[in-house]
């Protein structure tokens, strides 16, 4: 591996061979001696901007280093590398988007963990309460509109979106968003969806603040991946294919989280463990594309025998007004669903009869 490096470096510099590079990279972090003789050999050769981005992200989903992470920041200069909204950038950027950008691929740099688009912008019913709605976005607002938005955030703030920073006797600062107001309180949802009262006579000092959405977000980003993310939001609400429809459909889900405790209790047990409240299991939010369909590939897979398949899990709730039939209809080939904890064959759910109230599927 340290004879690698090199020519890893070297692998590292080219357009085509730069992701299979990154997997190398990747593979060396496993190796404590190998990532800082990586970080002084990219540290001296240097990497353009986009490559460096793409890189650190590599490196980050790989489960980091900070010395490595350090040396890719400066071989790239991504500190002096931040998109500027130039009147230059701004007609690249949108004349790559019109003509050859990808919304399918725009979509899913959209739905990246790292971002955190999704969990404060809603795209109809799935997604956070943070942001403005974005489903029709693309419908409504025109491209250098959506792409001022992503690079300066709160350059033109939507109504009802306005933010207020606040300083608390406790020298206490809370940057958020007005959802209430009486004669006592003010109530604030905060960047990360939470919400927070604050008493008025707690308040020392309070000013209009800026986008919750902080500036910078999207320096990670390649120009590539903007270019995409800007055609994907252009085509939400326009496009058909990326347009939500009426019907019926489950989009916000939770996904079970892939911990050592999680995997030994399956093993040892059941995967019906996965439907019960055992502790050990963890989820996390998720939502469905625009189409409606669950991506498979953010779900954390799980396996509990080496000849058996990777399983992954995924649970939703409804509310039934009245008992009833709900009608729930999921693919049967491969699924194993349970309802309220208990297993049910996949296709017995479009017709099984359910009580009054909340269910856990």
């Amino acid at each position: 591996p340290r004879s690698a490096i090199d020519a890893t470096v070297d692998l590292l510099q080219g357009d085509t061979t730069r992701q299979a590079a990154g997997e190398l990279v990747v593979g060396m972090l496993r190796r404590e001696d190998l990532p800082p003789i990586l970080a002084a050999a990219i540290e001296q050769r240097g990497l353009q901007a986009d490559h460096a981005r793409s890189l650190l992200r590599d490196v980050r989903s790989g489960g980091g280093n900070p010395v490595l992470e350090a040396a890719i920041r400066k071989a790239g200069k991504l500190d002096d590398a931040a998109w500027k909204l130039t009147p230059e950038f701004s007609a690249r950027v949108l004349s790559l988007a019109s003509r050859d950008g990808s919304p399918s691929r725009g979509e899913y740099v959209y739905r990246r963990a790292g971002l955190q688009c999704i969990n404060c912008h809603a795209i109809g019913t799935a997604g956070g309460l943070v942001g403005p709605n974005l489903i029709s976005v693309g419908g409504s607002s025109q491209p250098d509109y959506i792409l001022e938005s992503l690079i300066d955030p709160s350059a033109k703030l939507k109504e009802g979106y306005t933010t207020v920073t606040i300083l608390t006797i406790d020298s206490e600062v809370i940057n958020g968003i007005v959802i209430g107001k009486t004669d006592d309180t003010i109530r604030l949802r905060l960047a990360d969806g939470k919400e927070q009262e604050i008493a008025i006579e707690d308040i020392e000092l309070q000013k209009p603040g800026r986008s919750l959405m902080p500036a910078g977000a999207l320096d990670e980003l390649t120009e590539r991946e903007l270019v995409d993310l800007v055609a994907f939001l252009s085509a939400l609400g326009r496009s058909p294919e990326f347009t939500v429809s009426t019907e019926p459909l489950v989009r916000s889900f939770q996904t079970l989280n892939y911990t050592d405790e999680a995997n030994r209790r399956l093993n040892r047990t059941s995967i019906d463990t996965a439907a019960s409240e055992d502790p050990a299991m963890t989820w996390r939010d998720i939502t469905a594309r625009v189409d409606g369909t669950l991506p498979v590939e953010p779900l954390d897979r799980f396996q509990q025998h080496r000849e058996t398949p990777p399983t992954s899990f995924a649970k939703f709730t409804i509310a039934l007004p009245r008992p009833g039939v709900a009608g729930i209809e999921l693919p049967s080939e491969g699924i194993e669903a349970w309802v309220d904890g208990k297993p049910m064959p996949a296709r017995s759910l479009k017709s099984a009869p359910l009580s009054k109230g909340l269910h856990h599927i």
